[in-house]
């Protein structure tokens, strides 16, 4: 894998710019379901086109609703990955009195973390599943996932532990920015125009994410050995990728 590739694929486009500002408006508004959608679909075609050494350049925001119809399975598969997660914690507030609020929320800290981060970990390698096999069935065969993780466990750890580090620092960002904007604001030094602004930069922060983890997903794949049932996996991976982003030499 080549992290500074992943790293600067996002940025390197002279039209760059724009569509990480549409990629951030957009996530914005994930919560709306269709747009959510949308960006599931704009992130998988990164995938898709890094997988086949097609990243000279982030894909155009065009045809929405092929965009969205993309992202449907991809992101159904991520949430069902994450469903024990979810369901502990429709539990536990079903079910949280006085009585056992201590021992629940203890139980809570301990499972709910775990859950979540068994779901995240296997789920990269499930929508990978989705992808180079064309079967929605696919992405849930437990068996040829782990045993894909197992035999690739350097890299797809690696890429994993990579892709929430880009997550956690965008957070991290987004928490300074709002921090800072919001006292500005308590303080009468800038305007609510600019937290507007600072919000949509947060989100352009996420979708960086999205974009540089699919890009970095796709690169460990193709240096790892394929799934089993992968009959185009080895083709894949000796497809040639384009020449450096920078190169060292450059003029």
């Amino acid at each position: 894998m080549n992290l500074g590739r992943s790293l600067s694929f996002a940025f390197k486009a002279q039209d760059a710019a724009p569509k990480l500002l549409v990629g951030g408006l957009l996530t914005l508004l994930f919560p709306t379901v269709f747009f959510g959608f949308v960006v599931a679909g704009y992130v998988v075609r990164v995938l898709c086109n890094a997988l086949e050494g097609r990243d000279a350049a982030l894909p155009q925001w065009k045809d929405l609703r092929t965009l969205f119809s993309e992202g449907v399975s991809p992101l159904m598969v991520v949430l069902a990955y994450h469903l024990p997660f979810f369901l502990l914690l429709t539990v536990k507030a079903a079910i949280l009195s006085p009585d056992n609020a201590m021992h629940l929320d203890l139980s809570f800290y301990i499972a709910g973390p775990a859950l979540a981060a068994i779901g995240g970990f296997l789920a990269p390698a499930a929508v990978l599943r989705l992808i180079v096999i064309r079967q929605p069935k696919a992405a849930f065969d437990l068996p040829r996932i782990v045993s894909f993780i197992r035999e690739n466990a350097v890299r797809y750890t690696s890429a994993w532990a990579l892709s929430l580090l880009f997550y956690a620092i965008s957070v991290f960002c987004a928490g300074v920015l709002l921090v800072g904007v919001y006292l500005g604001i308590f303080m009468g030094h800038v305007i609510y125009v600019v937290f507007a602004a600072a919000v949509l930069v947060i989100f352009v922060g996420f979708f960086i994410a999205h974009v540089i983890s699919a890009h970095l997903y796709a690169q460990m794949y193709r240096a790892s050995k394929p799934f089993s049932d992968d009959l185009e996996g080895e083709a894949r991976a000796s497809i040639a990728l384009p020449p450096p982003l920078f190169p060292k030499n450059r003029p």
